[in-house]
């Protein structure tokens, strides 16, 4: 199942705050830390995925990277899409390798549809979809999320294919995995 903040109670009432005004921890967090989910839809030839992310790691790598000031919140999505879908391309990327039967087949980049996004608390969950993926037996997630604004960063990334669930823990030195179903 793909990760998805619960509208309910007192979180509904934080996202509802954060539309205008940033929740910024009393404390930093201290630990660097993004989860992806990841789920295959045999049905539709796609891959479901979602994003959690530190919103002030986040806003802070998106600052380092475009030298403009951010404060992410739900009243300026519009403008800010565009660069958090900018970053995510170059930073998260999944693609089908070249089978060892076809000796001119190349790698195969799958190219990602961002859906939206969303904020719960300190998080925000980004939603994005790769269309027309076939059946496949290895996949290789290449995850470079937040990796050159902290050393200690780390990437968890989850893939459901069918009935199996499959994880990688991705950090410097090793910025990626190819899975094998």
């Amino acid at each position: 199942m793909i990760l998805s903040p619960q509208k309910t109670g007192a979180v509904a009432s934080l996202t509802n705050i954060r539309k205008t005004k940033p929740i910024r921890a009393a404390v930093l967090h201290p630990i660097h830390i993004s989860v992806t989910e990841m789920e295959y839809q045999a049905a539709q030839k796609t891959i479901e995925v979602s994003h959690k992310i530190f919103i002030d790691d986040l806003e802070a790598i998106l600052e380092k990277r475009f030298r403009k000031k951010f404060r992410l919140t739900l009243e300026g999505k519009a403008e800010q899409s565009s660069y958090i879908y900018d970053y995510l391309r170059q930073n998260f990327k999944l693609s089908l390798p070249a089978s060892s039967k076809q000796k001119n087949e190349k790698e195969s980049l799958l190219q990602a549809h961002f859906l939206g996004y969303e904020f719960d608390f300190e998080a925000i969950y980004i939603y994005a979809e790769y269309k027309s993926v076939k059946s496949f037996n290895q996949i290789k997630i290449e995850n470079r999320i937040l990796l050159d604004l902290f050393a200690d960063q780390k990437n968890i990334t989850h893939l459901r294919y069918g009935q199996v669930e499959k994880s990688s823990l991705l950090r410097t030195g090793k910025v990626e995995e190819v899975l094998e179903f």
